[in-house]
């Protein structure tokens, strides 16, 4: 098959301008709309105000050229990128002025302004995609293979990277590595998994980074609020320790999408998070999950944090939950403690710990098992969702569905749930408690109420609990 490579790009979001921009100033309202013909004025109005700092002109100039570029205005665009630059050097106004220079086939003047990018953005995986695709259209296959190679280097999860470098091995003779690519891409997303079952190839390029996002209700970007001096991120003191599952690729029912994406995801937010130690176990049958219980409850033991994270299939049977391994069959609702992993067993993983024992589950999905398991008595139910649970004190069980309820898998690589916890962790200062009612509230949003996250249990003692402080 013929491989096409190929560029569009969706502007969807714009800058936040900083801390000069008036707080209520009309322009700077006007200028963070999508209709070209209200922002487009506005920037230039806020643009021209000396008052204000010339990063933040540059970036109001930016977003007028991203709606412009959304306009089909291509010359207007790439000539208020030129006003952008020379106000203050950004690195997203070289890399949107790379794409178009790329998409009218002007390649070197394309990858100086790629280079400029990344000089002020080193290590943005996504640059360097978008710019081995031009290198690839214009003919320089191993010079983009390199670039690949060393975007890589910098996210090795990340599908588009994985994605093209396969396409560029295959185009290269190197059957053996585009395989190893194309297998580790479709293992991280299930719709390119479908392209490949059908014998197809996709390129994809990645657009510029999302560097706000415009308010949820509309149009109308977040008015910003004078500047604060950054802080350091300051991370933990204490041990904190946690056993990451994430199950996709069932035995006996249809594979989840995103289930093991979205281990990934909070395996690595823990890590940079300061966990001392993060396991990530993926598509676990039984024998490997109780074998990383066994394994995480020693760490546990000595730790002041211990946190279990699961996504996948779980079912409730008479009242009582269990996760399913990988290997589950579950014919029979007698073969449960032998197919699945209660979660009384995670909890007892991690009792010993110090301080916080916190269990996160997202595997309130529609489970498939319930429907093909004989039933060996008609009192003994077997209920979509989890049941709710009273956890010792001290320990907190986190559902990405309230008791009863199913949780949406979600239509992007990560489900709503793993999204907007692994943000919210991210975010300093926000004590436990109040982190999860504003995941909840995020879910509950993004679901249009569909599905409610519930916390079950209690922190320790009279202590605050923080997944990210600020110095």
């Amino acid at each position: 098959m013929q491989r096409v490579f190929a560029a569009s790009f969706a502007l969807a979001a714009f800058l936040l301008l900083g801390a000069a921009a008036h707080a209520g100033d009309a322009d700077w309202l006007d200028c963070g709309k999508k209709d070209v013909k209200v922002s487009a004025p506005a920037c230039d109005r806020f643009a021209a105000d000396e008052t204000i700092a010339g990063e933040d002109r540059a970036k109001a100039l930016f977003n007028k050229a991203v709606t412009q570029k959304d306009a089909k205005q291509i010359k207007p665009a790439t000539a208020s990128l030129d006003a952008s630059i020379a106000l203050s050097p950004i690195a997203e106004a070289f890399f949107l002025r790379a794409l178009i220079s790329g998409d009218r086939k002007k390649y070197d003047a394309a990858e100086a302004d790629f280079l400029k990018a990344l000089e002020l953005d080193p290590e943005n995986a996504n640059i360097m995609v978008s710019r081995a695709v031009f290198m690839a259209n214009a003919k320089k296959l191993k010079d983009a293979l390199r670039v690949l190679d060393a975007a890589y280097e910098i996210d090795p999860d990340n599908v588009a990277v994985l994605n093209n470098r396969a396409n560029l091995r295959e185009k290269l003779g190197d059957k053996k590595g585009a395989k190893a690519d194309f297998a580790a891409a479709a293992e991280r997303n299930e719709q390119l998994a479908q392209v490949y079952r059908n014998k197809g190839r996709a390129v994809i390029v990645q657009a510029p980074p999302r560097f706000i996002m415009l308010a949820s209700a509309g149009d109308e970007p977040q008015v910003p609020q004078k500047a604060e001096k950054k802080k350091d991120v300051v991370l933990p003191t204490d041990t904190r320790v946690a056993l990451v599952i994430g199950n996709s690729a069932y035995d006996a029912v249809a594979a989840l999408r995103n289930p093991a994406n979205d281990a990934r995801q909070v395996a690595e937010a823990l890590k940079t998070l300061g966990f001392k130690s993060v396991d990530l176990v993926l598509d676990a049958d039984r024998r490997a999950m109780i074998g990383a219980l066994q394994d995480f409850q020693k760490k546990a033991d000595a730790a002041d944090w211990a946190l279990v994270y699961y996504a996948g299939h779980g079912i409730e049977v008479d009242g009582t939950n269990f996760l399913l391994p990988t290997d589950a069959q579950l014919l029979s609702d007698r073969n449960i403690e032998d197919d699945g992993v209660s979660l009384d067993r995670v909890l007892a993983a991690l009792d010993k710990a110090r301080k916080l024992k916190l269990v996160v589950l997202d595997a309130c999905r529609n489970n498939p098992f319930e429907k093909r398991m004989e039933r060996s008595t008609r009192s003994r139910s077997v209920a979509r969702g989890l049941a709710r649970v009273e956890p010792k004190a001290g320990t907190l069980v986190l559902y990405a569905a309230k008791d009863g309820q199913v949780a949406d898998d979600g239509d992007g690589v990560n489900s709503p749930f793993a999204s907007a916890m692994v943000r919210r962790m991210r975010e300093p200062g926000i004590e436990i408690n109040k982190m999860f009612r504003l995941v909840t509230s995020d879910v509950l949003e993004v679901t249009h109420n569909a599905q409610q996250p519930f916390s079950y249990g209690s922190t320790p003692g009279k202590e605050d609990y923080f997944f990210s402080t600020l110095e």
